[in-house]
Protein backbone atom coordinates (compact mmCIF):
# COMPACT_ATOMS: atom_id res chain seq x y z
CA UNK A 1 0.00 0.00 0.00
CA UNK A 2 1.29 3.41 -1.03
CA UNK A 3 -0.15 5.79 1.57
CA UNK A 4 1.33 8.90 -0.04
CA UNK A 5 2.13 9.61 -3.70
CA UNK A 6 3.91 7.00 -5.83
CA UNK A 7 6.03 8.48 -8.61
CA UNK A 8 7.46 6.14 -11.28
CA UNK A 9 8.09 8.84 -13.89
CA UNK A 10 10.47 7.57 -16.55
CA UNK A 11 10.96 4.21 -14.83
CA UNK A 12 12.12 1.27 -16.96
CA UNK A 13 10.98 -2.26 -16.07
CA UNK A 14 12.80 -4.97 -17.99
CA UNK A 15 10.88 -7.82 -16.31
CA UNK A 16 7.26 -8.30 -15.33
CA UNK A 17 5.53 -5.59 -13.30
CA UNK A 18 3.10 -7.10 -10.79
CA UNK A 19 0.85 -4.64 -8.97
CA UNK A 20 -2.01 -7.02 -8.24
CA UNK A 21 -4.02 -5.92 -5.21
CA UNK A 22 -1.87 -2.81 -4.70
CA UNK A 23 -3.53 0.28 -3.20
CA UNK A 24 -2.45 3.79 -4.19
CA UNK A 25 -3.93 6.24 -1.68
CA UNK A 26 -2.26 9.25 -3.25
CA UNK A 27 -1.32 10.22 -6.82
CA UNK A 28 0.08 7.38 -8.94
CA UNK A 29 2.39 8.69 -11.65
CA UNK A 30 3.75 6.46 -14.43
CA UNK A 31 4.38 9.21 -17.00
CA UNK A 32 7.02 8.24 -19.59
CA UNK A 33 7.52 4.85 -17.90
CA UNK A 34 8.32 1.75 -19.98
CA UNK A 35 7.30 -1.83 -19.26
CA UNK A 36 9.24 -4.25 -21.47
CA UNK A 37 7.42 -7.28 -20.07
CA UNK A 38 3.84 -7.77 -18.87
CA UNK A 39 2.22 -5.06 -16.73
CA UNK A 40 -0.41 -6.67 -14.48
CA UNK A 41 -2.49 -4.56 -12.09
CA UNK A 42 -5.59 -6.71 -11.49
CA UNK A 43 -7.24 -5.81 -8.21
CA UNK A 44 -5.27 -2.59 -7.83
CA UNK A 45 -7.13 0.38 -6.32
CA UNK A 46 -6.10 3.85 -7.49
CA UNK A 47 -7.72 5.91 -4.72
CA UNK A 48 -5.98 9.24 -5.26
CA UNK A 49 -7.25 12.26 -7.14
CA UNK A 50 -5.15 11.44 -10.19
CA UNK A 51 -3.35 8.59 -11.91
CA UNK A 52 -1.13 9.38 -14.88
CA UNK A 53 0.19 7.01 -17.55
CA UNK A 54 0.86 9.73 -20.14
CA UNK A 55 3.31 8.66 -22.86
CA UNK A 56 3.89 5.36 -21.05
CA UNK A 57 4.97 2.40 -23.19
CA UNK A 58 3.72 -1.14 -22.66
CA UNK A 59 5.57 -3.57 -24.91
CA UNK A 60 3.59 -6.65 -23.84
CA UNK A 61 0.18 -7.28 -22.25
CA UNK A 62 -1.20 -4.56 -20.01
CA UNK A 63 -3.76 -6.22 -17.75
CA UNK A 64 -6.12 -3.99 -15.77
CA UNK A 65 -9.08 -6.37 -16.10
CA UNK A 66 -9.98 -9.25 -13.77
CA UNK A 67 -7.90 -12.39 -13.32
CA UNK A 68 -8.53 -15.59 -11.35
CA UNK A 69 -8.78 -14.55 -7.70
CA UNK A 70 -8.54 -10.84 -8.50
CA UNK A 71 -11.18 -8.30 -9.58
CA UNK A 72 -10.48 -5.59 -12.13
CA UNK A 73 -8.54 -2.49 -11.21
CA UNK A 74 -10.47 0.64 -10.22
CA UNK A 75 -9.81 4.37 -10.41
CA UNK A 76 -11.45 6.80 -7.96
CA UNK A 77 -10.12 10.02 -9.51
CA UNK A 78 -8.88 11.27 -12.86
CA UNK A 79 -6.86 8.83 -14.97
CA UNK A 80 -4.95 9.75 -18.12
CA UNK A 81 -3.27 7.54 -20.71
CA UNK A 82 -2.70 10.39 -23.16
CA UNK A 83 -0.29 9.40 -25.96
CA UNK A 84 0.46 6.06 -24.27
CA UNK A 85 1.59 3.18 -26.48
CA UNK A 86 0.33 -0.38 -26.07
CA UNK A 87 2.39 -2.71 -28.25
CA UNK A 88 0.68 -5.75 -26.72
CA UNK A 89 -2.92 -6.45 -25.80
CA UNK A 90 -4.65 -4.03 -23.44
CA UNK A 91 -7.30 -5.38 -21.08
CA UNK A 92 -9.64 -2.96 -19.29
CA UNK A 93 -12.56 -5.35 -18.87
CA UNK A 94 -14.80 -4.46 -15.90
CA UNK A 95 -12.55 -1.56 -14.86
CA UNK A 96 -14.38 1.22 -12.99
CA UNK A 97 -13.30 4.68 -14.02
CA UNK A 98 -13.79 7.47 -11.51
CA UNK A 99 -16.79 9.32 -10.18
CA UNK A 100 -19.21 11.79 -11.75
CA UNK A 101 -16.75 14.70 -11.72
CA UNK A 102 -13.72 12.71 -12.89
CA UNK A 103 -12.14 12.11 -16.30
CA UNK A 104 -10.76 9.07 -18.11
CA UNK A 105 -8.46 10.23 -20.92
CA UNK A 106 -7.25 7.95 -23.71
CA UNK A 107 -6.57 10.79 -26.14
CA UNK A 108 -3.92 10.02 -28.78
CA UNK A 109 -3.36 6.54 -27.34
CA UNK A 110 -1.88 3.97 -29.72
CA UNK A 111 -2.92 0.35 -29.35
CA UNK A 112 -1.20 -2.04 -31.75
CA UNK A 113 -3.01 -5.23 -30.67
CA UNK A 114 -6.45 -6.01 -29.29
CA UNK A 115 -8.12 -3.67 -26.80
CA UNK A 116 -11.02 -4.76 -24.59
CA UNK A 117 -13.29 -2.61 -22.42
CA UNK A 118 -16.12 -5.12 -21.90
CA UNK A 119 -18.07 -4.44 -18.73
CA UNK A 120 -16.10 -1.24 -18.06
CA UNK A 121 -17.89 1.63 -16.28
CA UNK A 122 -17.07 5.21 -17.19
CA UNK A 123 -18.74 7.23 -14.44
CA UNK A 124 -17.31 10.60 -15.41
CA UNK A 125 -16.22 12.15 -18.70
CA UNK A 126 -14.22 10.00 -21.10
CA UNK A 127 -12.29 10.91 -24.21
CA UNK A 128 -10.71 8.71 -26.86
CA UNK A 129 -10.10 11.57 -29.29
CA UNK A 130 -7.61 10.71 -32.07
CA UNK A 131 -6.87 7.33 -30.51
CA UNK A 132 -5.43 4.71 -32.87
CA UNK A 133 -6.69 1.16 -32.37
CA UNK A 134 -4.78 -0.88 -34.95
CA UNK A 135 -6.28 -4.19 -33.82
CA UNK A 136 -9.81 -5.02 -32.76
CA UNK A 137 -11.46 -3.04 -29.96
CA UNK A 138 -14.37 -4.39 -27.94
CA UNK A 139 -16.80 -2.48 -25.71
CA UNK A 140 -19.65 -4.92 -26.38
CA UNK A 141 -20.64 -8.03 -24.39
CA UNK A 142 -19.09 -11.47 -24.54
CA UNK A 143 -20.29 -14.89 -23.40
CA UNK A 144 -23.31 -16.07 -21.46
CA UNK A 145 -24.02 -17.12 -17.89
CA UNK A 146 -22.38 -16.07 -14.60
CA UNK A 147 -18.97 -15.41 -16.12
CA UNK A 148 -20.23 -13.37 -19.07
CA UNK A 149 -18.93 -9.90 -19.70
CA UNK A 150 -21.62 -7.23 -20.24
CA UNK A 151 -21.34 -4.22 -22.51
CA UNK A 152 -19.54 -1.10 -21.30
CA UNK A 153 -21.54 1.77 -19.79
CA UNK A 154 -20.81 5.47 -20.18
CA UNK A 155 -22.55 7.55 -17.50
CA UNK A 156 -20.74 10.76 -18.40
CA UNK A 157 -19.91 12.59 -21.64
CA UNK A 158 -18.01 10.50 -24.21
CA UNK A 159 -15.86 11.68 -27.10
CA UNK A 160 -14.31 9.47 -29.81
CA UNK A 161 -13.82 12.20 -32.42
CA UNK A 162 -11.04 11.42 -34.90
CA UNK A 163 -10.36 7.93 -33.55
CA UNK A 164 -8.99 5.32 -35.98
CA UNK A 165 -10.17 1.71 -35.82
CA UNK A 166 -7.99 -0.68 -37.83
CA UNK A 167 -9.76 -3.87 -36.74
CA UNK A 168 -13.32 -4.69 -35.80
CA UNK A 169 -14.94 -2.08 -33.55
CA UNK A 170 -17.56 -3.68 -31.30
CA UNK A 171 -19.95 -1.28 -29.52
CA UNK A 172 -22.85 -3.74 -29.46
CA UNK A 173 -25.34 -2.95 -26.66
CA UNK A 174 -23.12 -0.20 -25.25
CA UNK A 175 -25.08 2.40 -23.29
CA UNK A 176 -24.25 6.09 -23.52
CA UNK A 177 -26.46 7.39 -20.71
CA UNK A 178 -25.57 11.09 -20.59
CA UNK A 179 -28.15 13.32 -22.37
CA UNK A 180 -25.41 14.95 -24.45
CA UNK A 181 -24.23 13.90 -27.94
CA UNK A 182 -21.54 11.25 -28.30
CA UNK A 183 -19.07 12.29 -30.98
CA UNK A 184 -17.60 9.89 -33.51
CA UNK A 185 -17.04 12.74 -35.95
CA UNK A 186 -14.20 12.08 -38.37
CA UNK A 187 -13.64 8.50 -37.20
CA UNK A 188 -12.30 5.87 -39.60
CA UNK A 189 -13.56 2.29 -39.30
CA UNK A 190 -11.53 0.03 -41.61
CA UNK A 191 -13.25 -3.20 -40.51
CA UNK A 192 -16.74 -3.99 -39.22
CA UNK A 193 -18.31 -1.30 -37.03
CA UNK A 194 -20.90 -2.87 -34.73
CA UNK A 195 -23.36 -0.62 -32.90
CA UNK A 196 -26.32 -2.98 -32.83
CA UNK A 197 -28.70 -2.32 -29.89
CA UNK A 198 -26.52 0.54 -28.67
CA UNK A 199 -28.27 3.33 -26.75
CA UNK A 200 -27.40 6.99 -27.34
CA UNK A 201 -29.34 8.99 -24.72
CA UNK A 202 -28.13 12.33 -26.10
CA UNK A 203 -27.73 11.47 -29.76
CA UNK A 204 -24.74 10.34 -31.83
CA UNK A 205 -22.57 12.31 -34.26
CA UNK A 206 -20.84 10.43 -37.08
CA UNK A 207 -20.28 13.39 -39.41
CA UNK A 208 -17.45 12.85 -41.94
CA UNK A 209 -16.89 9.35 -40.57
CA UNK A 210 -15.64 6.65 -42.94
CA UNK A 211 -16.77 3.04 -42.75
CA UNK A 212 -14.68 0.64 -44.82
CA UNK A 213 -16.89 -2.41 -44.23
CA UNK A 214 -20.16 -3.26 -42.49
CA UNK A 215 -21.80 -0.46 -40.48
CA UNK A 216 -24.30 -2.20 -38.20
CA UNK A 217 -26.76 -0.02 -36.26
CA UNK A 218 -29.56 -2.57 -36.10
CA UNK A 219 -32.05 -1.84 -33.26
CA UNK A 220 -29.92 1.06 -32.02
CA UNK A 221 -31.72 3.84 -30.13
CA UNK A 222 -30.91 7.48 -30.80
CA UNK A 223 -32.40 10.11 -28.49
CA UNK A 224 -32.05 13.69 -29.72
CA UNK A 225 -31.83 16.86 -27.65
CA UNK A 226 -33.09 20.42 -28.08
CA UNK A 227 -29.63 21.44 -29.27
CA UNK A 228 -28.78 18.49 -31.49
CA UNK A 229 -30.13 15.69 -33.69
CA UNK A 230 -30.77 12.12 -32.67
CA UNK A 231 -28.16 11.03 -35.20
CA UNK A 232 -25.98 12.78 -37.75
CA UNK A 233 -24.11 10.98 -40.51
CA UNK A 234 -23.67 14.12 -42.61
CA UNK A 235 -20.85 13.83 -45.18
CA UNK A 236 -19.99 10.30 -44.05
CA UNK A 237 -19.07 7.34 -46.28
CA UNK A 238 -20.16 3.74 -45.77
CA UNK A 239 -18.35 1.47 -48.22
CA UNK A 240 -19.87 -1.79 -46.99
CA UNK A 241 -23.38 -2.82 -46.03
CA UNK A 242 -25.32 -0.36 -43.88
CA UNK A 243 -27.83 -1.87 -41.46
CA UNK A 244 -30.25 0.43 -39.64
CA UNK A 245 -33.01 -2.18 -39.35
CA UNK A 246 -35.25 -1.48 -36.36
CA UNK A 247 -33.40 1.70 -35.45
CA UNK A 248 -35.27 4.27 -33.37
CA UNK A 249 -34.60 7.95 -33.98
CA UNK A 250 -36.27 10.09 -31.28
CA UNK A 251 -35.25 13.32 -32.95
CA UNK A 252 -33.98 14.40 -36.35
CA UNK A 253 -31.82 11.98 -38.38
CA UNK A 254 -29.35 13.73 -40.66
CA UNK A 255 -27.94 11.77 -43.61
CA UNK A 256 -27.16 14.75 -45.85
CA UNK A 257 -24.52 14.01 -48.47
CA UNK A 258 -23.92 10.53 -47.03
CA UNK A 259 -22.61 7.97 -49.48
CA UNK A 260 -23.87 4.40 -49.11
CA UNK A 261 -21.60 2.09 -51.10
CA UNK A 262 -23.21 -1.23 -50.17
CA UNK A 263 -26.71 -2.53 -49.65
CA UNK A 264 -28.60 -0.33 -47.22
CA UNK A 265 -31.63 -1.13 -45.11
CA UNK A 266 -33.81 0.97 -42.82
CA UNK A 267 -36.53 -1.67 -42.59
CA UNK A 268 -38.73 -1.24 -39.53
CA UNK A 269 -36.98 1.94 -38.41
CA UNK A 270 -38.89 4.60 -36.48
CA UNK A 271 -38.31 8.29 -37.27
CA UNK A 272 -40.03 10.49 -34.66
CA UNK A 273 -38.87 13.69 -36.37
CA UNK A 274 -37.52 14.66 -39.78
CA UNK A 275 -35.18 12.35 -41.66
CA UNK A 276 -32.90 14.26 -44.02
CA UNK A 277 -31.37 12.48 -47.03
CA UNK A 278 -30.59 15.53 -49.15
CA UNK A 279 -27.88 14.69 -51.73
CA UNK A 280 -27.37 11.23 -50.19
CA UNK A 281 -25.94 8.70 -52.67
CA UNK A 282 -27.00 5.05 -52.77
CA UNK A 283 -24.72 2.94 -54.99
CA UNK A 284 -26.69 -0.26 -54.32
CA UNK A 285 -30.13 -1.39 -53.18
CA UNK A 286 -31.77 0.62 -50.40
CA UNK A 287 -34.86 -0.53 -48.48
CA UNK A 288 -37.27 1.42 -46.27
CA UNK A 289 -39.89 -1.32 -45.77
CA UNK A 290 -42.31 -0.81 -42.87
CA UNK A 291 -40.65 2.44 -41.76
CA UNK A 292 -42.62 4.55 -39.29
CA UNK A 293 -42.33 8.28 -39.72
Amino acid sequence: QFVAGADFTGALARRAVLLRGTAFSGPAIFTDATAEDVFLVQGAAFLGKESKFNRATFLKTAGFGPAPGQPAASFSGNVTFEAARFAGAMDFNRVRFGVVASQAVFKDVRCERSATFRGAEFRGASTFGNAAFLGGVAFGPEGEGPGALPAARFAGPADFAGAQFGGEADFTQVQFLRPTPVSFDGCAFKDHAKFGQAKFSGGALFSQAKFGALADFGDARFQGTEEGPAASFQDSEIAGRANFTGGQFAGSADFRNTRFGGETTFNGSVFAAEAIFTYAKFDRTVSFAEVQA
